[in-house]
């Protein structure tokens, strides 16, 4: 119960009592004068003194006018009896008065606090707890309505005893109510609680929203900046309503956001990546043919025509890669990852063709050269320009015995290829030099062939695909 009823004594002194039951055979005056101070104990503690003052004044002073007829010399027990029954009664219309005012505003504070944590959107947050206050709610209203109902039915009965009996089980089942309420309000404030604590998920998926924004302004060229902007408003709009705890009307609008985001993000940035990819695609085809081009009889034993020509390769096959990559990465709907793998593609590609065309320029050279000295002694100066030319030795004359001497054929290092991983530890340029030469200090080395997909050295990431030169 929240009011507990407390069992009061008459106050008044032992003597007396005992003096009063010797020269009363009936000791009922006593209960009556009992259940009267009980009665105005409760009322009191309702605050009956202040919302029903007149009945609470009423049944105080007909308690004092009882212990007057109690205490004299030949008391009367029926006027005893009678006036403490009326206090007792004026004390009830006081509880009856004050009661059902104070289980009303227990109801309506439960609503409230019920509205509040559906506000913080406990609902879908604390869907446990907030169900709970809205079922002690119902449990308040159905006690609440069947108290009414008591009281509406005692002045029916014949007896007053039945009738006041009936009137404090009334009571009874109001504060029974009243608990219902109370902790209806408990409830609910712990769903409200628990709620707020997770609203910074939904912070944090407002801010996703928000950097995604200038993605789509950059992809679509400006063409969908009336349309961010309104979006930009309607996040911040939401934003605001869950940091002043209205978290459901700020996750419907943060939701619409999101929703009319991914929109356009769909609509401009896939295209955006697909194109990106079929860029890629070419790029590749080009290299690809640019590397066929070239008569491999013709690199001979160049050392460094042939390193050049196993770039070019590993350089086509890491450009094959990130375009993997990146259509998986669009297949997952991950546009920003496939657009920097096809970025990636296009870029090895092209460098894998610009190395393919030097290839190819100094092979012509060299068949120039050839030509231009055919027919000449065997005796050809080389000079600081055409070191890095293939030397070719002509046929000497039938008088000249003179041979060639052999060249020393030296051993062909290729690059290889390697797909950066997500693992711990998680791989860096200065593990993968420890990896691939035992020791970190060739960090530079790993750098140096990557840089036009290398921005940050401290930054590598899943996916990427790097060229590891020979030691």
């Amino acid at each position: 119960m929240i009011f507990p009823k407390k069992k009061y004594l008459v106050t008044i002194s032992i003597s007396l009592l005992l003096g009063f039951l010797i020269r009363c055979a009936d000791p009922l005056p006593i209960r009556s004068l009992s259940k009267a101070k009980e009665e105005i104990s409760r009322a009191k503690e309702l605050g009956a003194d202040k919302q029903a003052q007149p009945e609470y004044e009423e049944a105080k002073k007909y308690l004092l006018k009882t212990h007057e007829l109690a205490t004299a010399e030949e008391p009367e027990v029926e006027a005893v009896k009678n006036s403490a029954d009326y206090a007792r009664n004026k004390a009830s219309d006081a509880i009856e008065k004050t009661l059902p005012s104070i289980v009303s505003k227990a109801k309506e504070d439960a609503g409230q606090s019920i509205k509040s944590a559906e506000n913080a959107n406990a609902e879908n947050f604390a869907s446990q707890e907030f169900n709970q206050a809205k079922e002690l709610l119902d449990e308040g209203d159905s006690a609440s309505g069947q108290a009414q109902a008591q009281l509406n039915s005692y002045p029916n009965l014949e007896d007053s005893e039945s009738k006041n009996k009936a009137r404090s089980e009334a009571f009874d089942t109001y504060e029974v109510a009243h608990k219902k309420y109370l902790d209806s309000i408990k409830a609910s404030k712990k769903a409200k609680a628990i709620s707020l604590t997770k609203t910074q998920v939904l912070l944090d998926s407002a801010t996703e929203t928000e950097e995604r924004l200038p993605l789509i302004d950059k992809y679509s060229n400006g063409t969908k900046r009336e349309q961010i902007n309104g979006v930009k408003k309607e996040l911040n709009e939401g934003i605001a309503n869950v940091q002043d705890g209205k978290v459901k009307d700020g996750q419907t609008k943060i939701d619409n956001a999101k929703k009319s985001t991914d929109e356009m993000y769909s609509s401009v940035v896939r295209p955006y990546a697909q194109n990106q990819i079929s860029t890629a695609k070419d790029k590749i085809q080009d290299a690809g043919k640019e590397i066929n081009s070239i008569d491999k009889s013709k690199v001979g034993e160049d050392e460094e025509l042939s390193n050049s020509l196993l770039n070019a390769e590993d350089n086509l096959k890491a450009a094959n890669e990130s375009l993997n990559s990146s259509t998986e990465f669009l297949d997952k709907e991950k546009y920003e990852d496939s657009i920097e793998h096809s970025k990636e593609a296009i870029e090895l590609a092209d460098k894998s063709i610009l190395i393919s065309k030097n290839i190819a320029a100094r092979l012509e050279k060299k068949k120039e050269k050839v030509t231009h000295i055919a027919g000449r002694s065997d005796t050809l100066e080389i000079g600081e320009d055409d070191k890095d030319d293939e030397i070719v030795y002509i046929e000497p004359d039938k008088k000249n015995k003179a041979k060639p001497k052999p060249v020393k054929k030296k051993k062909r290092l290729r690059s290889r290829t390697y797909k950066v991983k997500s693992k711990n530890p998680t791989d860096t340029l200065y593990r993968l030099s420890r990896k691939f030469y035992g020791s970190d200090k060739y960090w530079k080395k790993i750098y140096k062939a990557n840089k036009s997909r290398i921005k940050n050295p401290n930054k590598i990431y899943p996916n990427q695909v790097l060229i590891i030169p020979p030691k």
